[in-house]
Order: C-alpha cells, then sequence, then structure tokens
C-alpha cells in the first residue's frame, strides 16, 4: 500500500510538473513579422508598427525617403554593396523570411522598441543578423567606412530599461568581430539570450564601431532582427 501510494504521488507530481510547463508556454510569446503586407518592393520603411503589444517606431523623411527606427524587409541580396541594398538581411538563405531592419542613427538617437501599455516583462531572446550594406561595407570599405582590419569590431549593445526609465542591464553582441585574428561577418541568424535584462518595458539597440569619424561611426549604423521571444 505504501509503495502504490508513493507511485501515485509521484504520478501526481509529474502531472503537475506537466501541467506548470505548458501553463508557461503558453504564456510565451513570439512576435515575428511574417504577416504583415510588405508590397511589391519586398520591404515598408514608412510605417510606425505594433505587434503583440510592442511598438517599433518609424521616424519616415518624405523628401529622401528615408528611416530611421524600423523598417521591414523580405529581402536579402548579399552582394551589392551601397546604401541602395539598406534593405537586405547579410543571410543568403533567409528565403522570403520577414525580419526587422532597425537604423541606429537620425536626431532621435538610438532606435528602441518598447511595450505599449508600460507593464515590464521578461524578453528572454530574439534573433540577430548583419544588414548586408553594413557587412559589406565592414568586409570592403567603401566610400565612407574603411575595410576592417585586424583589431576591429562591430557590435551591438542591447539594453534593458525599466518603467520609470532606469537601465536593468546590457548585452553586447558582436556582428563583425576581427578581434584576437578572428575575421568574423555574421550571415545567419543567431539568437541572442536577454534574460540577463530582467524585466524591462524597452529594449534600446545602440550600435558601436571600432571605425569613427568627425561625425561619429563611419559604419553603416543597421542591424537586422527577427523572433522576439517574451514572457507576459
Amino acid at each position: 500500500m505504501k509503495k502504490n501510494a508513493l507511485k501515485i504521488a509521484a504520478l501526481l507530481l509529474a502531472a503537475g510538473l506537466l501541467f506548470n510547463s505548458c501553463k508557461k508556454e503558453q504564456d510565451t510569446i513570439t512576435v515575428g513579422f511574417d504577416s504583415m503586407n510588405l508590397g511589391e518592393n519586398g520591404y515598408i520603411n514608412d510605417q510606425a508598427v505594433t505587434i503583440a503589444d510592442i511598438a517599433f517606431t518609424n521616424d519616415y523623411n518624405q523628401e529622401y525617403s528615408s528611416f530611421s527606427g524600423f523598417a521591414f524587409s523580405s529581402l536579402n541580396d548579399v552582394e551589392t554593396e551601397g546604401y541602395a541594398n539598406q534593405y537586405s538581411v547579410f543571410n543568403a538563405k533567409n528565403n522570403g523570411n520577414q525580419f526587422a531592419v532597425a537604423y541606429d542613427g537620425g536626431e532621435y538617437g538610438p532606435v528602441a522598441f518598447e511595450f505599449t501599455d508600460g507593464a515590464a516583462r521578461k524578453i528572454k531572446s530574439f534573433e540577430v543578423c548583419n544588414n548586408t550594406y553594413a557587412a559589406l561595407s565592414t568586409k570592403n570599405g567603401d566610400a565612407y567606412a574603411k575595410k576592417f582590419e585586424d583589431g576591429d569590431y562591430f557590435a551591438a549593445n542591447i539594453i534593458g530599461y525599466d518603467k520609470d526609465g532606469n537601465e536593468t542591464g546590457k548585452v553586447t553582441y558582436y556582428l563583425v568581430d576581427y578581434r584576437n585574428g578572428k575575421s568574423v561577418i555574421l550571415d545567419s541568424w543567431k539568437k541572442v539570450d536577454l534574460t540577463s535584462l530582467g524585466k524591462v518595458t524597452k529594449i534600446q539597440i545602440s550600435l558601436e564601431s571600432t571605425d569613427n569619424g568627425e561625425w561619429g561611426m563611419n559604419t553603416p549604423a543597421y542591424i537586422c532582427i527577427d523572433n522576439i521571444i517574451y514572457v507576459d
């Protein structure tokens, strides 16, 4: 009888753990961009968007057809250099997957996204990849930026903020890394663990490079992101 009671207790405990696991899984939300209508160009650069309580800002300059904040795209031309290819992810195998292009520039400062209701949530991760304009600039150099050499890097600082505007932490991810004899240019989607940031209401993405001039960073200030996972 005692052994049977222990077995029943063990089964009940396992069932409870399974239930809790399913509940936690149901509370996890993934924010992607595949449902967006990108039109015949394969990108949009003039719309602020809210998906699953996350607001993605966009500041569009109609005179120059340029933007800061977020654009959205499915393009993956990994060969064409220059500004005209600013909406492509540097991933030849992207195959139509839609993503956000973050531009860390303009008069509004570093690019950020935030929860519209002001509630703090734990963002578990999101995926990053190089933007083609930025990647080929570091690889080959261009009219404004140098070809990367040993010791150079291009990195994303991902910073969390709470409801009072206080920084909760920072995660740095190297998109291009020529330090210590390496020559890495990220050309596939990689998941970045953001659990160390704790609960946040806003995420800021600030890009940095070893190539800088009188007016700031010379490396094109772009990064592609996708599949933001958070716990509601």
